[in-house]
């Protein structure tokens, strides 16, 4: 890790910028919720998975899906990353069940969300699936810090 304490998964986001990490108390720190400009359909998406999750893993986060995450030196020392096994947004749910199942201290940060300018979602149908049967699973997953 080089010496640095903190590790940051980013969606490049201009409001983001703002945030002094170090001033925070956490281990995973997430970042998002409020939304401008998006189309109805990914805001009823987002909703709904965002619940989901909630109701499946039980996990204190009004929103397990956001890209921008910050992840403390000693989350990534103690979750054993090499088994963690989704990607995309499941991944995203995942390493934040990992890391609050090993006790580590979650914290959101809202800041306001707007529609990319450019770019396109990678949102496909492989994508959706993997995190909503992933999601289904982590519950029965016996997760274990590195060794």
């Amino acid at each position: 890790m080089n010496g640095f304490p903190l590790f940051q998964e980013v969606e490049i986001h201009r409001e983001a910028s703002t945030i002094n990490f170090h001033s925070l108390e956490f281990d995973v720190a997430k970042l998002g919720v409020n939304v401008v400009n998006w189309p109805m359909g990914r805001l009823l998406m987002s909703y709904f998975a965002s619940m989901y999750v909630r109701l499946v893993t039980r996990m204190p986060l009004r929103d397990a899906t956001a890209g921008f995450v910050c992840y403390s030196r000693r989350a990534l020392e103690t979750i054993d990353l090499d088994r963690i096994r989704m990607k995309g947004y499941g991944f995203q749910i995942e390493m934040k069940y990992t890391a609050w199942k090993l006790g580590m201290k979650l914290r959101e940060v809202s800041i306001i969300f707007t529609e990319r300018r450019e770019g396109a979602s990678k949102m496909s149908g492989g994508i959706f699936g993997e995190a909503f049967f992933g999601v289904l699973g982590l519950p029965l997953r016996r997760i274990r810090g590195r060794r």
